[in-house]
């Protein structure tokens, strides 16, 4: 992912390129610009409030549930963090289906030991584990598929959609829903290219809790969420076999 552009940076980019424009359209267009300055300024404040939230959540414990849909086929993801220690301990599962009780087709664990993809020939879950050590480009591609899930991944969306969408007349606004159970703010807004619209929502803590975007087929949303997670979660399973 590139380096995080702050607002400082984002803010001399937008004004230049608007600038430009004035340069080359001329004067008549000084109120369009206005205008979309002060919405690109009214945007960028409301990311930003919700950002601090998903800011803050890089720091706190937590084990969520979720439920991602998209291409005509859906799983049950559990992702889980504890920061308190260093490294940080991060477990990723996904299994296929909304219900999914099986063994997962994806299984990612990072503990004290190192970072593990652990895999078993047992359809519940209750066979022999294999788990082997991941790194290089391996471990590049393993990021990437519980990237979606990371608050970092959609600051950076945030940022970028805060000046696009703004250029383009879309305004940013904030609304609250609650998610079996939970309950969430959320920023919405539409997609600057006329796609639909998206939503990206978290909870209190700062904890992704739905994401819609028009970007990506897929969607999430939480099914279930503890900021106490069972230190059971970040150890390999019992009994499997480490190469």
């Amino acid at each position: 992912m590139s380096p995080r552009t702050g607002p400082t940076r984002a803010a001399p980019a937008a004004a230049a390129a608007i600038l430009t424009v004035v340069a080359l359209s001329g004067c008549s267009i000084i109120g369009k610009v206005n205008h979309a300055v002060g919405t690109i300024n009214a945007n960028r404040n409301a990311i930003r409030a919700f950002e601090s939230k998903l800011q803050n959540g890089k720091a706190v414990p937590f084990a969520a549930t979720y439920v991602t849909r998209g291409g005509g086929s859906s799983a049950t993801v559990l992702y889980a963090v504890n920061p308190n220690v260093s490294p940080k301990e991060v477990v990723f599962k996904e299994t296929p289906g909304a219900n999914a009780s099986g063994s997962p087709s994806v299984d990612l664990i990072i503990n004290q030991s190192g970072e593990f993809s652990c895999s078993t020939t047992s359809p519940t879950g209750s066979g022999h584990w294999r788990c082997g050590k991941v790194g290089g480009v391996a471990q590049a591609a393993r990021n990437q598929v519980f990237n979606f899930y990371t608050p970092s991944h959609w600051i950076a969306f945030l940022e970028g959609l805060a000046v696009v969408a703004g250029l383009a007349g879309e305004k940013v606004s904030d609304s609250s829903m609650t998610l079996n159970g939970v309950s969430l703010s959320c920023v919405n807004f539409n997609d600057p290219n006329g796609k639909g619209s998206g939503k990206i929502c978290s909870t209190s803590a700062g904890i992704l809790g739905y994401v819609k975007v028009s970007t990506s087929p897929a969607t999430f949303e939480i099914k279930s969420f503890t900021s106490s997670p069972s230190p059971s979660l970040f150890q390999l399973p019992a009994g499997a076999k480490v190469t």
